[in-house]
């Protein structure tokens, strides 16, 4: 599954993308092992005509309707996910456990792994080949520790290895339902009132301390959003959630993708 913006509504292609991220990953695959790679699309967006937790939400219903046609043909699934997908595929494998989605311990035979590029709700210190501090700009979720987990991601890349005082946490916790139809306003505000009334945003929890070093929150802030959009002469140093087909890993003759 692709990251914001790689998949659309109406979706309905299964053969990789030429284009998206993952391709770099499927394209190192042994065919004769991992054959063929089935694309799944859903309405991948952030803040547009549906808010981030509703393209999850149809994210969740297309994997789940992929899993379970993978598991009547009795094959062997490999998850491979980039950026919001990452989460999709995290919190589809919670169900999993939960036994929303079956038989816990058939799934668990049935997924043999899950492989993550650049996640938003990477754990501290889990990383392929390069560690680069921080985790994940979402926070942390649940996961099903039955299936074995790889993660990939890169220095300066705010969406999966962000300080964990990042002012753009704040900026994550209250965005997930926001969206410019009436509904979705609505529902954000409704969030957001909830998330400030039960102190539920990440930064809620620093202590005074750190809460109050604003300088260099500030500029760790403008430095992440740099290393966030787009690389360009006015800002070198970016394009980096967006460098893992690319970038080697440091120490490493492969990729980011390459090596996962």
């Amino acid at each position: 599954m692709g990251g914001t913006s790689e998949s659309y509504p109406g979706d309905t292609r299964t053969e990789m993308p030429a284009e998206a991220m993952l391709t770099s990953v499927t394209n190192c695959l042994d065919a004769a092992h991992f054959n063929p790679a089935r694309w799944v699309g859903y309405p991948a967006m952030y803040a547009g005509d549906l808010s981030y937790e509703e393209s999850m939400a149809y994210g969740i219903e297309a994997l789940a309707n992929v899993i379970a046609e993978e598991n009547a043909a009795g094959n062997l699934i490999m998850l491979l996910g980039y950026s919001q997908s990452a989460v999709i595929m995290r919190r589809m494998l919670a169900m999993c456990k939960n036994g929303e989605m079956g038989d816990p311990d058939y799934l668990a035979a049935m997924i043999v792994g899950c492989a993550l590029v650049a996640d938003p709700v990477r754990p501290v210190g889990m990383a392929v080949g390069h560690d680069p501090g921080g985790y994940g700009l979402a926070g942390t979720e649940p996961y099903w520790d039955a299936v074995p987990l790889w993660e990939a991601a890169a220095d300066r890349d705010p969406i999966c290895a962000a300080p964990y005082n990042s002012f753009l946490r704040t900026a994550a916790d209250f965005t997930g339902f926001f969206g410019f139809t009436a509904k979705a306003l609505n529902r954000w505000m409704t969030d957001a009132g909830q998330k400030i009334r039960n102190k539920e945003w990440q930064n809620a929890n620093l202590d005074w301390g750190q809460f109050w070093l604003i300088g260099m929150r500030v500029n760790q802030a403008i430095d992440q959003l740099g290393g966030y959009l787009p690389q360009s002469p006015l800002n070198p140093g970016g394009g980096r959630h967006t460098c893992y087909n690319k970038e080697l890993v440091p120490g490493s003759p492969f990729t980011f993708c390459e090596l996962l």
